[in-house]
């Protein structure tokens, strides 16, 4: 199958597809990589870039490292996700030995074996209830 490709003005691929859509390039099977051919698919697209002035192809260089700001925000950020998780999961606890608490109420006062049965469990651990 045949790419087409619409390059960013920096000769980035912006846009793959196959079919052909305005602005793109229809792409060979294979380009040249200094002195290899390569494969010219979505991997590779994705891994490199085209200089815009000569059209030769180079990697991508690395993304910058995030500066000690970006780090320490991305710290709080997971943090705080953390925080909300917990708060969630609490809440949720809560509210489930709430609804099995009315379950034992209801089951409590339908059936005496039932009733006295919790009442033994009670006697024997306690209220766990916090």
């Amino acid at each position: 199958m045949t790419l087409h490709v619409l390059f960013t003005t920096d000769g980035i691929p912006g846009w793959i597809g196959f079919e052909p859509r305005e602005g793109s390039e229809e792409m060979p099977a294979t380009v040249k990589v200094g002195k290899a051919d390569v494969a010219c698919d979505v991997p590779f697209l994705a891994a490199y870039l085209r200089d815009p002035a000569t059209g030769k192809w180079a990697k991508r260089p690395k993304p910058p490292a995030p500066t000690a700001e970006e780090r320490q925000a991305a710290r709080q950020a997971q943090r705080r996700a953390e925080r909300q998780e917990a708060r969630r999961l609490a809440r949720d606890a809560a509210r489930r030995e709430r609804l099995f608490d009315r379950l034992v109420d209801v089951a409590a006062r339908l059936d005496p074996d039932f009733a006295k049965a919790v009442a033994d469990l009670e006697a024997e651990f306690g209220d766990t209830g916090e």
